[in-house]
This record gives structure tokens, C-alpha cells and sequence, in this order.
């Protein structure tokens, strides 16, 4: 189960942009830019590339 874990975290940083969990600060703010790429109210959000 640790291995399954541990490629569900690099996978969550990598979409995320950063490299280490330690760095809150960033995580939060890149969570942000994506959530607002692809929220309901963006006209474009269907023809965005991420």
C-alpha cells in the first residue's frame, strides 16, 4: 500500500507543479491557478491547455 501512496503523492506534485510536499506556499498557489483554469464560470475553460 506504501508504494500505491507514494505514486499518488509524486503524481499529485508533478500535476501541481512542485517538488516537494514541504512547500505549502507554492502547492496552495498552484492549486489555485489550476482550479481557476478549469472553473465553470471561465468561458474558455473547455480549450485550455494544461
Amino acid at each position: 500500500m506504501k508504494k500505491r501512496d507514494d505514486e499518488i503523492r509524486e503524481r499529485a506534485l508533478a500535476l501541481l507543479g512542485v517538488d516537494s510536499i514541504d512547500d505549502t506556499r507554492q502547492i496552495r498557489r498552484n492549486f489555485h491557478r489550476q482550479i481557476r483554469l478549469v472553473h465553470p464560470d471561465r468561458p474558455d475553460r473547455l480549450n485550455v491547455k494544461v
